[in-house]
């Protein structure tokens, strides 16, 4: 009968691979920055006992089901610099300040995911 490999006896070289593979995937998610302002009004019955949806599962109901919200402004920043900006007519000034500060923060957060990497691999 074939043995078979528990995953605490995995060989040195698929813990390289699933590190490489984490790795890979961080660095491209960090490819193509993109920062989304919605408004409007998002109403969920909760029940009780049961479960508050989370924020990315309820943003995808939202779009799936063409909810009530407006685009406020919307960026992409790609690695090279390339950078598409959206901003609605006449924005409120609010909204367009908080979405310049978690602009900011992904920016930091793509920054501080490149020199993790580099860090890791001795790049300099």
């Amino acid at each position: 009968m074939a043995e078979t490999k528990s995953e605490s006896s995995a060989s040195p070289q698929s813990a390289l691979n699933k590190l490489l593979t984490t790795v890979g995937d961080a660095i491209a998610d960090a490819a193509a920055m993109e920062v989304i302002t919605l408004t409007g009004n998002i109403r969920q019955v909760i029940k009780p006992g049961e479960k508050v949806v989370a924020l990315e599962e309820l943003m995808n109901k939202l779009m799936a089901d063409e909810a009530n919200v407006s685009l406020v402004a919307a960026t992409m920043i790609k690695i090279d610099g390339d950078t598409t900006l959206f901003v609605s007519e006449a924005p409120n000034a609010e909204l367009l300040i908080s979405h310049k500060e978690a602009v900011a923060a992904a920016q930091k957060y793509r920054t501080d995911i490149v020199s993790a990497v580099i860090g890791i691999f001795d790049l300099k």
